[in-house]
């Protein structure tokens, strides 16, 4: 029998061509399948340290190269590749931090692993010589990887986090926008009152208006002697609108500034200055009055559209010189 530490010729020229298949995995369809989820699990565990952990790159760095020291270390004294397949996806999540700094770095130290591996007579001192080699050439890959994780061109720390983008507000036809920004605007001298910003403003006789698409604020200051009633103001209201009009009130309600005449019908929109179309307008038309003078607020929009916020918002806003 031949002795355990001497090697026949023929054992001596094989044993490092043993020992390489002992420690490499093979390049079959299971090592390319290995290599994809090594890839994408090695990002999604750097962003789980790094950003959702937020430990920075660094540190993150630092907690899988012990992983992968300890995992080396294994394979590097295993007798068969079991725990190759560890060691690589051990790797994989190190240099999946940053993967496009290291992806030069990886293709190096592989060559180098396999290099250490095949390099040699066969002896049983070469054997330990290329352990040697091998873990030299796993330190080699720690500190690239730290060097390049944190000294790479992103700084340490957490990524910034990416925008999210959502979705802008839809609104129907005639919607004033919940985000709508409103100014105070003077009326004569005689009231204040906040508007939309950024509508279009034009002047109908004695009235100011502001327009938007299908949306109206009609504002008007006037004098009365006494306070406006019901029965006023329905004679007040545009000729054409009757009782018998769709949606046709007129009662007294509540605003910060006191109270007022509110006359609620429909009506047909002005014409589009583009399209020459027209719609049915919801018309709400506030009368206040204050020490002579009354301040009339009218807003219209389509049928349908939910402007009752932006309306009170206005309503509300009134306030005497």
């Amino acid at each position: 029998m031949h002795s355990p530490v001497a090697l026949s010729q023929a054992e001596s020229t094989t044993a490092p061509r043993r020992y390489v298949m002992r420690k490499l995995p093979h390049v079959t369809a299971l090592f390319w399948i290995l290599k994809i989820l090594a890839v994408t699990l090695g990002e999604t565990v750097g962003d789980l340290l790094g950003i959702t952990l937020k430990t920075g790159y660094v540190v993150a760095a630092v907690i899988l190269a012990a992983f992968l020291l300890i995992v080396a270390v294994l394979q590097v004294r295993a007798s068969r590749g079991a725990q190759g397949w560890a060691y690589y996806l051990a790797r994989s999540r190190l240099f999946a931090i940053r993967a496009t700094d290291s992806q030069r770095c990886l293709s190096a130290v592989s060559a180098a692993w396999k290099r250490s591996a095949r390099m040699g007579d066969g002896t049983e001192n070469d054997m330990v010589n290329s352990l040697h080699r091998s873990v030299a050439a796993v330190a080699a890959a720690l500190v690239a990887g730290l060097l390049l994780n944190g000294c790479g061109s992103a700084p340490a720390g957490p990524r910034a986090p990416v925008a999210k983008t959502t979705a802008s507000e839809v609104n129907s036809a005639g919607d004033i926008p919940d985000a709508q920004v409103y100014v105070p605007f003077s009326v004569q001298g005689v009231f204040t009152v906040s508007v939309p910003e950024g509508w279009a403003r034009s002047t109908d006789g004695n009235a100011t208006v502001f327009t938007d698409k299908t949306n109206t604020v009609r504002l008007e200051a006037g004098t009365r002697p006494s306070t406006p009633t019901v029965d006023s103001v329905k004679r007040d209201i545009r000729p054409g609108i009757t009782p018998e009009a769709p949606g046709y009130s007129v009662k007294v309600v509540q605003r910060q500034a006191g109270p007022a005449v509110l006359a609620t019908y429909q009506a047909t929109s002005a014409p589009n200055p583009v399209t020459g179309k027209t719609v049915t307008d919801e018309v709400q038309r506030y009368t206040f009055w204050h020490a002579g003078h009354t301040a009339v607020v009218t807003l219209a929009g389509p049928v349908g559209a939910d402007n009752v916020d932006p309306w009170n918002t206005i309503t509300n806003s009134l306030q005497w010189k």
